[in-house]
């Protein structure tokens, strides 16, 4: 004859709430399509879009990208060489 306890009965009631849970949540949306609207950054035409100008990577700025070097000063020299309407590609580190 097998005991039940308090625990075991405690587990299957967990199981069962936890299925019943995601069987709910399976058909759930946070927001219905009716509700939604079209994001905007808030910015007038969208976020701009800049052709590159400087890879920050690429000599006389250097940056390592490693995340242990201090490339603050290599950015800096980027920036205040980078021309106006370019944008400056700070590519991923290794």
């Amino acid at each position: 004859m097998t005991r039940v306890t308090f625990f075991s009965l405690l587990l299957m009631k967990r199981i069962i709430l936890l299925v019943v849970a995601a069987a709910y949540a399976a058909n759930a949306e946070i927001v219905p399509p009716d509700r939604r609207i079209t994001w905007n950054p808030g910015i007038p035409g969208g976020i701009p879009t800049y052709p590159v100008g400087i890879n920050a990577k690429d000599p006389p700025y250097n940056a390592k990208g490693d995340g242990v070097a201090d490339d603050t000063s290599a950015i800096q020299v980027a920036l205040n060489a980078c021309q106006t309407n370019k944008a400056i590609l700070l590519p991923a580190g290794t």
